[in-house]
């Protein structure tokens, strides 16, 4: 990866049927862990642009922020979900595009985080759910577990921290939904640290990734 600054690239992956995005940081002489993004509803589609950034949806995603960032520390893999379904009905075609990708670009499988927004946050829990042994945290952000679609399997997961955002006027996913996922995860022996904002909307994503907050605590969980 002899190129200097941070780059993005498209990708698919005929073993998983799905289109992504890949960003990857400059080079360091370490090799980064792999942050996975899931997008939102609106994003859905055959777009890779709208990932990347959808005004009249989710605004930028995770790739974008990244990119923009010459110290964003982390490659980032962003599916395109298809239209007409869901993150939480592609769980095997996910976990083959992640270990495809973590074989591919010579990635530490001990750290691998996954993160979404709003429907991308509800399949970050559901994922996370289903194949729990790819995961060292998780970060949904404005959602939670409604079931159906999600078979809650809390038990699971317990092993795997998870910093979970959500805003206190979330106009489409009602922050005590948020608060009752997190209390029966760390009812189930799951460690969650819940941060909230107070800004009336629901896609907050961006403000959490370009955080400090958002870095430091996937560094924290890398070195535990």
């Amino acid at each position: 990866m002899d190129i200097p600054g941070s780059f993005i690239k498209s990708g698919y992956s005929s073993e998983a049927d799905l289109n992504f995005l890949a960003t990857f940081p400059p080079e360091s002489g370490r090799t980064p862990g792999l942050v996975v993004f899931l997008h939102s509803m609106e994003e859905r589609g055959n777009s890779l642009h709208r990932v990347y950034d959808n005004p009249a949806g989710e605004g930028p995603g995770l790739a974008k922020i990244a990119l923009e960032d010459q110290d964003f520390p982390f490659i980032t893999l962003s599916p395109l979900c298809p239209r007409g379904t869901y993150w939480t009905f592609l769980h095997r075609r996910l976990g083959t595009l992640i270990r495809e990708f973590i074989e591919e670009e010579s990635i530490d499988g001990d750290r691998v985080y996954l993160t979404g927004v709003s429907m991308g946050g509800m399949g970050t829990w559901s994922m996370a759910m289903a194949q729990p042994d790819l995961f060292a945290g998780i970060v949904p952000i404005s959602a939670a577990v409604y079931s159906p679609p999600i078979r809650p399997r809390y038990r699971r997961i317990a092993e795997i921290p998870a910093l979970v955002v959500h805003d206190l006027k979330d106009p489409s996913i009602p922050y005590d939904k948020a608060r009752k996922t997190v209390q029966r995860f760390q009812k189930a022996g799951g460690t969650a640290e819940f941060v909230r904002y107070d800004s009336g909307e629901h896609y907050i994503h961006t403000n959490v990734y370009r955080s400090d907050m958002f870095i430091a605590w996937l560094m924290g969980v890398g070195t535990e």
